[in-house]
């Protein structure tokens, strides 16, 4: 940790005010090295809403609510941990062998990172694996050392990956805005300090670059362009050319973009001394091309962008979505949500793929898990792509095409309005109704009636009419004839109909013993929200302004539904992947004017997941005076068994 982190937290953990004197005396510094140190650290703490005080006579002191200055000192004693931390160590060796000239002697590393060889042949080992997956290896070479071996693009792309190596963060993360001030996480800052550099020029760099050819760029594009910049010139820098393919490079050397952007490379050069080599040029603008663009700028640019190929390209996304709807057995080739979304997505990564980039997605094995039935049908139907473009698709792509199709199946669902028919309404048909309402959770039984009755019901909405005799089809209502007792016919006939209209989501593994916490000792409610937050954000689901959210939420009403249980939730925008999180107390604790509560559950929920969740929580109405379920959740103690039993009793019955 550097020592401008040091005086912060000798500051924060001094019950009363701390002199410089007494600082610099601890770290063997000068009192006039505190003084500007402290200059610098001011414009740090406001990142938590803390501010310096500096009293004559007193000394100095931090500013700010007890919940702020807990997550300051948190993190900062999180670097403090982290220094030492095997990942760190690795990381460090990554960047000294993505970016070094030549093999370097395993006792050079050990001796600059302060650890022994047999650590560090350790760490090339993890290191190895890891680089494994961008089809880059580490080679040993007797009496020179170790180095990097593959492809120029897949040294390339390794280095970007390196800067969020076993990091919870992406570049989705890395640039925050707290007014007009720009803060910068954690792996920016690190890429920053190792190699000297101010990540705030690239960005301009690349602003300047999107402004020339038009493009309306996101901020995560922007930052991972200049990522991009960072790891070219590292890479340039060092003697290291990429090679593209011969018609790749003819097709980018006689579009326009090229020209645009040839100006702005020439300044891009001269401001960090260096020359692009032509190939150099052309992986760049593949990039910005590359780049996902805004809504309004979908059907802009894909292999030099004419109206022939946009065209060509839509006939191929419209054919991809009509294989894909007759394996699922659901219409989607009317959604132009999807068709939409499928054309935002697809014309930058085939633009990637065509370069021999890839885009690692990070849910790969969530999604094949959670949508392993679709997921397969897509990658089946994804050879009308790689048939039109000559191209292999990754199974990372596979699944980001798979989410595109899960959330527009998802939209299609939807109750079906069922009217039971039968010679008299009452008897049998009944025993008919119970045997539905056991085999199809998602369906809504109207009424039981008998035929002469039906044509009371034919302006009701009913989608689908179950007759035990034989009657004509009413309009407009589909009519299917079953036996009274169900066959095993009846009922695949019947889940082929209903299928057609809905689909059953799968939530059978929706609570999970790595997000449930039991015997949790906390002294009050505020502590229960910090504590909640802090696990969410050490795995990687909720940005820092989650937790904001969770008191904003409590402020609004009362989270508190009954039988000592309280359901909390933040704000959708801040969540970064869904989960219900639980919280099994030891000791209850006051959470308003009059009830205790012991038992918390914590709905983390991106947008796109909504629906999922709102199903969970009609179920949960069931039991919010159940006193016997909640008190049956208490006494287990076991996170993982816990998860079984509330994915039972919450989601297995969808």
């Amino acid at each position: 940790m550097d020592r401008k982190k040091q005086i912060l937290i000798l500051i924060l953990e001094s019950k009363n005010f701390i002199s410089a004197d007494a600082i610099a005396k601890q770290l063997n510094i000068s009192s006039k090295t505190v003084r500007n140190d402290l200059e610098k650290l001011e414009g740090f703490c406001p990142e938590y809403n803390c501010e310096i005080i500096k009293k004559p006579g007193k000394g100095l002191t931090i500013k700010g609510t007890h919940e702020d200055i807990q997550r300051l000192l948190i993190s900062l004693n999180r670097e403090r941990e982290t220094e030492n931390l095997p990942w760190v160590r690795q990381q460090q060796i990554l960047y000294l062998l993505l970016s070094a000239k030549e093999a370097t002697l395993i006792k050079e590393i050990s001796v600059s990172l302060y650890v022994s060889r047999a650590t560090i042949n350790n760490d090339l080992n993890i290191i190895n694996d890891w680089l494994s997956k961008y089809q880059v290896d580490i080679h040993y070479v007797k009496n020179q050392g170790v180095f990097v071996k593959g492809q120029e693009t897949s040294i390339r792309e390794a280095f970007k990956r390196a800067i969020f190596f076993r990091q919870n963060t992406s570049a989705a993360d890395a640039v925050k805005y707290d007014g007009s001030k720009v803060i910068y996480s954690d792996a920016i800052k690190n890429l920053e300090s190792y190699y000297k550099i101010d990540f705030s020029e690239y960005i301009d760099l690349v602003h300047v670059l999107k402004e020339a050819l038009g493009f309306r760029l996101s901020s995560e594009a922007v930052v991972n362009l200049a990522i991009t910049l960072v790891v070219m010139v590292i890479r340039i820098k060092n003697g290291f050319r990429v090679i593209l393919d011969y018609e790749i490079a003819q097709m980018l050397k006689g579009c326009d973009e090229f020209h645009s952007i040839e100006p702005i490379v020439n300044q891009v050069e001269d401001k960090m001394a260096i020359r692009f080599p032509e190939a150099d040029k052309y992986y760049l603008l593949l990039h910005l091309l590359s780049g996902k663009r805004l809504k309004q700028d979908a059907l802009t640019i894909l292999l030099g962008g004419s109206d022939t190929n946009k065209i060509e390209v839509n006939k191929v996304i419209r054919k991809f979505i009509q294989v894909v709807q007759s394996d699922i057995g659901i219409t989607l080739d009317k959604d132009e949500r999807l068709f939409e979304n499928l054309i935002v997505h697809i014309r930058p990564s085939l633009n990637r793929m065509l370069a021999g980039l890839t885009l690692q997605n990070p849910l790969l094995n969530e999604i094949k898990k959670d949508y392993y039935d679709i997921f397969l049908i897509v990658e089946k139907s994804a050879k009308v792509l790689e048939e039109c473009f000559q191209l292999k698709l990754p199974e990372d792509e596979i699944a980001f095409l798979t989410l595109h199709f899960a959330v527009a199946i998802e939209r299609k669902s939807k109750t079906i309005r069922i009217l039971v028919a039968c010679s008299s309404g009452v008897g049998i048909s009944q025993l008919l109704v119970a045997k539905l309402e056991r085999l199809f959770k998602n369906i809504e039984i109207v009424d039981v009636i008998s035929i002469y009755d039906i044509d009371k019901y034919k302006d009701k909405g009913i989608e689908l009419l179950i007759s035990t005799i034989d009657i004509e089809e009413i309009e407009g209502i589909k009519t299917i004839i079953v036996n009274p007792l169900m066959t095993e016919a009846d009922i695949k006939n019947l889940t082929e109909i209903i299928n057609r209209n809905q689909v059953r989501t799968d939530l059978s593994h929706l609570f999970r013993g790595e997000y449930i916490f039991t015997n949790v000792q906390v002294n009050n409610k505020e502590e229960v929200l910090l504590y909640a937050y802090n696990q969410l954000f050490e795995l990687g689901f909720v940005s820092r302004d989650f937790y904001k959210g969770l008191f904003k939420r409590e402020i609004i009403g009362p989270t508190y539904i009954g039988c000592k249980v309280a359901v909390i939730h933040g704000e959708m925008s801040h969540v970064k992947r869904s989960c219900l999180e639980i919280i099994s107390l030891e000791k209850a604790v006051l959470w308003n004017d009059t009830d205790y509560v012991d038992f918390i559950i914590n709905v983390v929920c991106t947008r796109q997941d909504s629906i999922i969740f709102t199903k969970v929580f009609k179920t949960l109405g069931n039991y919010l005076d159940d006193e016997d379920f909640w008190n049956k959740l208490r006494e287990v103690k076991d996170p993982f068994l816990l998860a079984n039993i509330l994915n039972k009793e919450l989601a297995n019955d969808y």
